[in-house]
């Protein structure tokens, strides 16, 4: 670890652009969003990349699943490691004139005690030297929530704003849950609007009560009302079962649609109904279908619309999926029905290959050529893991269809050190009970004494994207404690146990 550390710091510059660490918004985000707004939201909100807010329920979910491929495992693309953070990035492009790999840019990373990345700096080659361009500076509460991320510009003697950079504001209520996400713009010396979330709960349930979408038409600008949704119904598990659809017309909601939403037994979801008034009744408009294999995972989700002419559904698209047997995604199609041959047409896909180890070493994207019917090649990945596990390089390369061969683009390197067992003692899990697991939420926690004599311990859960849902300071009465996840959305977490130097690592299910 230490010639790691000396090594990053001897060659400071060897740091790469964050710009192409792939993150996405929740699967059901950019439906009724201008372009622009959605091409934002894809690469600026990691917090939602699983759909659910920090420290909350799912959120921001009241719209069609987008048709974009899930990230499989890879350790900057979606599952960060648990005992290791990146601390720096390289990033080379290919020079064509000269046949090699240049210098592009670099960053690197900085954080606080407690892991939350505070700023990442950019620096650029101009020839010769390394030179700051761009840095991200984040702030977080005090529950290790993301509450700004501002954009800077070096102008060479100091920090300041440029026409374009970027400021996110979010703000969360007492149980945890976002209240507010809002994206500002600097503009002739201050910064201006461009849109804003604003999410409200039900007081008794903590559910989610409504989502409103306010934008700028002139970018940036004065916001304006745009779409809202209304979260009125959910199951005893809170799974949100009804929810209305409104736009903002001439000073006032009018509503466009509603959605009822199916479960299985195992609250998996597996129907969306989008309906639209005709001033007297709801009549059915499209609808969603999902399916699901016995590991829970889904297998393919298809698309319809109501033929009123026919009176019958009519099929639309279809997107499938396919898993290794360590449950890793390994190809994503997307494909359209095709009235005249009756038959699904496939579209676009990805491709997913991974070592002995289900290391994510390859991803490529193809087109259906629908001329000369083959698949064609349009981009690709490719990733090499290191001893750990963690990607060590990333190389992008795209599709050259005059010359019938791949051309590289840009190469990443990344630089990691561990965060969890150098100043910290880390502690057998054996020391650490956890009761009932899975869970609805409420669990009871029994410690060790001798590995966690003190009184109060600090408890940090992270999803298994890596991203923090709750971090909060917890007393015991003798070797228990309880603790209350009941506001996070189902699924696996990873909890840190930390006391005094001393750090444990375990898992637990809320099932919801």
């Amino acid at each position: 670890m230490k010639s790691v550390l000396t090594l990053c710091i001897f060659f400071y510059c060897l740091i790469s652009s964050p710009l192409f660490s792939q993150t996405y918004p929740s699967a059901e985000l950019l439906k009724e969003l201008p372009p622009e707004v959605a091409g934002e939201l894809f690469e600026t909100l990691p917090a939602f990349s699983s759909g659910e807010a920090p420290g909350g329920p799912a959120v921001l979910s009241a719209r069609p699943e987008r048709h974009f491929a899930p990230w499989p495992a890879g350790k900057l693309d979606g599952n960060p490691p648990e005992d290791y953070r990146v601390i720096a990035e390289y990033r080379k492009i290919w020079d064509n004139g000269q046949a090699d790999w240049v210098h592009a840019d670099s960053v690197e990373y900085t954080y606080d005690e407690r892991n939350n990345m505070l700023e990442r700096l950019t620096r650029g080659w101009d020839g010769t030297l390394w030179v700051r361009s761009w840095r991200e500076v984040n702030t977080y509460n005090a529950d290790n929530q993301r509450t700004s991320s501002t954009d800077e510009r070096w102008d060479g003697a100091g920090w300041d704003h440029e026409n374009g950079d970027r400021q996110i504001l979010i703000e969360y209520n007492e149980d945890g849950n976002i209240t507010l996400f809002h994206r500002r713009t600097w503009q002739d010396g201050e910064w201006l609007d461009w849109y804003k979330y604003v999410l409200a709960y039900d007081p008794i349930t903590g559910n989610l009560a409504s989502e409103t979408f306010l934008f700028s038409p002139s970018m940036p600008g004065n916001l304006e009302n745009d779409y809202r949704t209304l979260f009125t119904a959910y199951d005893s598990e809170g799974n949100a079962l009804l929810l209305i659809g409104q736009s903002w017309e001439n000073g006032e909601w009018v509503t466009m649609e509603r959605q009822s939403r199916e479960y299985d037994d195992d609250g998996r979801l597996i129907l969306q109904l989008f309906q639209v008034p005709d001033g007297q009744n709801w009549i059915d408009n499209s609808r969603i279908i999902y399916d699901y294999n016995s590991e829970g995972l889904i297998t393919s989700q298809t698309g319809q619309y109501w033929e009123a002419d026919a009176q019958s559904w009519a099929f639309e698209y279809r997107i499938e999926y396919e898993y290794n047997n360590n449950g890793d995604l390994t190809l994503f199609v997307y494909s359209h029905w095709d009235e005249d041959t009756a038959s699904w047409l496939g579209d676009y896909r990805y491709i997913n290959e991974y070592d002995a180890n289900f290391n994510l070493t390859l991803r490529w994207y193809q087109y259906w050529n629908h001329y000369v019917g083959f698949w064609e090649n349009s981009e690709r990945y490719i990733y090499t893991p290191d001893a750990n596990g963690n990607t060590s390089t990333r190389e992008y390369h795209s599709w050259s269809v005059d010359e019938n061969t791949w051309q590289k683009r840009y190469h990443i390197t990344y630089y990691y050190e561990v965060f969890v067992g150098t100043e910290e003692i880390s502690i057998d899990p054996s020391a650490v009970a956890i009761s009932p697991n899975p869970g609805s939420g409420l669990f009871r926690i029994q410690l060790d004494a001798e590995a966690f004599p003190g009184a109060e311990v600090e408890i940090s859960a992270f999803n298994l994207t890596g991203q923090p849902a709750r971090s909060l300071w917890v007393a015991r009465a003798g070797n228990t404690l309880d603790l209350d996840l009941s506001g996070l959305a189902g699924g696996t977490y990873i909890l840190q146990i930390r006391q005094d130097g001393r750090v444990a690592v375990k898992k637990v299910v809320v099932v919801k």
